[in-house]
């Protein structure tokens, strides 16, 4: 498995924050691929609308359990691999309930184009 380059990463954070899953502290948080690897890899894994920050419970849940997983997929924290969407087609909900397209740049856009 390869590691998300520490300049991405960090710059995730600043994007995110605690925004998704739930409240947890830094210590706590990890990288989620909204759409997973796979095995052999994926052109696409380490690209800005594909990760998020979650915490590592969280991550695990959305791994392992299936009803946590559907929620995070109707959230746009999880998009399918068999999916004719991409990450950066698909918005991402925060726990306020905001929508937020995450761009190419490391940046996010509120979908309905308030900040």
């Amino acid at each position: 498995m390869s590691r998300v380059p520490a300049a991405m990463w960090k710059r995730v954070k600043e994007r995110d924050g605690a925004a998704y899953c739930c409240d947890a502290s830094e210590e706590l948080w990890v990288p989620q691929h909204r759409q997973g690897r796979g095995m052999g890899g994926c052109k696409t894994a380490h690209t800005y609308p594909n990760i998020i920050v979650f915490c590592s419970f969280c991550n695990g849940l959305a791994e392992s359990n299936p009803a946590w997983a559907a929620h995070y997929r109707d959230m746009g924290w999880k998009v399918p691999r068999n999916s004719m969407d991409t990450p950066d087609m698909i918005p991402v909900t925060d726990r306020d309930r905001r929508r937020w397209w995450l761009l190419s740049d490391g940046t996010r856009v509120a979908v309905d184009g308030a900040a």
